[in-house]
């Protein structure tokens, strides 16, 4: 079954940094309550209003992936986001560790 994107919000906000990953598909625990891997934990620059539940739009380059954020990160230093695996492979190879992006919602 193929995996389906959220739709993303448009509020117009978005902020600007480095997104990391975590919840490797098959390996981690997380991919059984949250299986679809289109989802994130939000830094302090997105947790804004009832930012828990919101579906955010990532684009590093020209690749672009919506994500549901369904947790909190601390997120220090320039980092805004961290993605599932499944959305942070559609941005850079996990092996980057970091890729640099602009959310929007």
């Amino acid at each position: 079954r193929p995996k389906v994107q959220p739709r993303a919000s448009s509020t117009g906000r978005s902020a600007r940094g480095t997104a990391t990953w975590y919840c490797k598909t098959g390996v981690s625990a997380c991919h059984h309550s949250y299986p679809g891997g289109f989802y994130a934990a939000a830094g302090p620059a997105l947790r804004v209003g009832a930012w828990r539940g919101r579906t955010v739009r990532v684009c590093a380059g020209g690749s672009c992936v919506n994500v549901r954020l369904i947790d909190w990160c601390a997120c220090g230093g320039s980092r805004v986001i961290d993605l599932y695996s499944d959305a942070f492979r559609r941005l850079a190879p996990l092996s980057a560790g970091t890729v640099r992006v602009t959310v929007r919602w």
